[in-house]
């Protein structure tokens, strides 16, 4: 019970403290999407989060990121009959290079990961690329690795973990 409360506040920590210190403009980014992050189990995940820009150009952004999936033992909280895992980082994206609507992106981003029993540090690294489609749309294809302890062996272990996503401005 305490591990989830635990992983509650982070949760609403990260996700609402973030914003408090950004800037309004340019505009803020939502995004969400589906994830295959090998070795873990299981494999496929989905994504949320939001990128917040932190410089008046916009190239630099506080990245907060929430991966779940549903399990069917070993989730640290249940909704609507399902369990959940979950991993919640926050971190910086960095605007390497743009032509027109495309965006090379690098990204570090320390966080928390839980299997619902114990909680360990994770940092993830990597990069993409974005394309908007119009205005406010766009799709991104992010390629990172996480690198986190193997609650299994007490080891250190790293998931490459490419994304799809779809993302909006607010």
């Amino acid at each position: 019970m305490r591990l989830k409360l635990l992983s509650l506040m982070v949760i609403f920590a990260f996700l609402f403290a973030l914003p408090v210190v950004a800037q309004d403009e340019p505009s803020r980014m939502g995004f969400g999407g589906v994830g295959y992050f090998a070795p873990s189990s299981p494999d496929i995940k989905y994504f949320a989060g939001m990128a917040i820009p932190l410089t008046e150009d916009g190239k630099a952004k506080s990245v907060t990121n929430f991966d779940f999936s549903i399990v069917k033992n070993g989730g640290q909280f249940s909704i609507a009959g399902q369990q959940l895992q979950y991993s919640i980082r926050t971190g910086i994206e960095y605007d390497l290079f743009s032509v027109k609507d495309w965006t090379l992106f690098g990204l570090g981003a320390p966080g928390v990961v839980t299997n619902g029993n114990n909680v360990s540090a994770m940092f993830e690294y990597g990069g993409g690329v974005h394309k908007w489609l119009n205005k406010k749309v766009g799709i991104a294809a992010i390629f990172t690795a996480e690198t986190m302890e193997d609650f299994n062996t007490g080891g250190i272990m790293t998931n490459f973990a490419p994304r799809l996503a779809f993302t909006f401005k607010f």
